[in-house]
């Protein structure tokens, strides 16, 4: 019934979704179908645990285990620029599957630490650490260490661009735009308690 009747459908799903919902959206729905495919959406009090982690570890400065490789792109979005995106789409009517991720400057690990650092005004250095290090003394990706991604994880990312989607209209912010707005998250958030 919802198929017959639904001019189109909007459809937002993560960049690691094994691509099954995403297959069956475009069977039922054709080119009325717009996937957009999302990295780690950033920006609310959910993704604060992420964020929150960072900016508390480089307030206390000193020596900071740095995950993986500092060139890793952190495939990262925030969400009010997803939010635009998606009216922009519907507003626009447009089709076809867009990967909602950084469209003006590369993320990378080191980017995203040294900004964390920059917002928090401390000293801080960074030590960084191998990925097999990390797994072979028991630690988890995106679990022990936020925003954390193995390459394995990172290559599955690498291939996704946001060309077609900054065609359509994505905008994003400046990394520190979205870092300072995190922090301000985090801070509301401490708070509270």
């Amino acid at each position: 019934m919802l198929v017959r009747n639904a001019t189109r459908l909007i459809f937002v799903t993560s960049l690691v979704d094994d691509g099954d919902a995403e297959a069956a959206a475009t069977c039922w729905y054709g080119n009325r179908a717009c996937v957009v495919r999302t990295g780690l959406a950033v920006g609310t009090p959910g993704s604060l645990p992420k964020f929150g982690y960072w900016f508390d570890r480089m307030a206390r400065g000193g020596e900071v285990l740095a995950p993986g490789a500092g060139s890793r792109i952190v495939p990262l979005i925030d969400v009010r620029d997803l939010a635009s995106f998606v009216v922009t789409l519907i507003l626009t009517g447009k089709s076809g599957v867009f990967d909602a991720t950084t469209a003006t400057e590369p993320r990378t690990m080191l980017s995203l630490l040294e900004e964390f650092r920059s917002i928090s005004t401390s000293e801080s250095t960074f030590t960084w650490v191998s990925d097999s290090f990390l797994v072979k003394h028991g630690l988890t990706p995106e679990v022990s260490i936020p925003l954390w991604l193995t390459s394995e994880q990172a290559e599955r990312w690498a291939g996704w661009e946001a060309i077609s989607a900054v065609d359509a209209g994505l905008r994003t912010r400046p990394l520190a735009e979205i870092g300072r707005a995190c922090a301000s998250l985090a801070l509301r958030a401490e708070a509270r308690g």
